[in-house]
């Protein structure tokens, strides 16, 4: 009975295989729930922007404003990834990536309808260009959590460490 102390039994096995997969299949919802919740307002905000843009002249008086106001409000929801997964980098850019694929899938529908808006930035350039700004994002949360990981195991050793003697 000794020589089989050690051994796990292969249910034990089968439950901690169960429990990573549940874990990774809950972290993946939460990207993907986090990315098409994304996409969806990121779509929403570049439709009214052109629809208000190009049908609406009463705001051409506040273009400016207008404009600012819409590219402001992208830059806000494409903060949603970051600010979600702050403490999580690795999921910040494939959020990212699946939120701003949506938006591009929908500016590329617009440009068919508004054939002049494809002149002036392809939805492959705003996909790239979103997908740098993702990764340095995902760059910088990890920097941090590293320097954050650093400070607090440095403070731990300080706390734990012996005191010396001073001369």
């Amino acid at each position: 009975m000794d020589a089989l102390a050690g051994i796990t039994t292969n249910g034990s096995h089968s439950r901690e295989k169960y429990e990573r997969l549940r874990h990774t299949v809950r972290a993946l919802r939460r990207v993907i729930v986090t990315g098409a919740l994304e996409g969806v307002l990121l779509s929403m905000i570049l439709t009214a922007w052109l629809l208000i843009a190009n049908r609406v002249p009463y705001f051409d008086r506040f273009a400016s404003v207008r404009n600012a106001l819409a590219v402001g409000a992208l830059f806000l929801t494409g903060l949603i990834p970051v600010a979600r997964f702050r403490n999580s980098p690795k999921d910040v850019l494939p959020a990212g990536a699946l939120g701003l694929g949506m938006a591009c899938l929908c500016y590329w529908a617009w440009t068919i309808y508004f054939e002049e808006l494809a002149d002036r930035m392809g939805a492959f350039q705003i996909f790239v260009m979103g997908l740098v700004a993702y990764t340095l994002a995902a760059v910088l949360l990890w920097v941090g959590s590293m320097i954050r990981s650093a400070r607090h195991h440095h403070q731990l050793t300080m706390q734990h460490s012996p005191r010396r003697p001073s001369h």
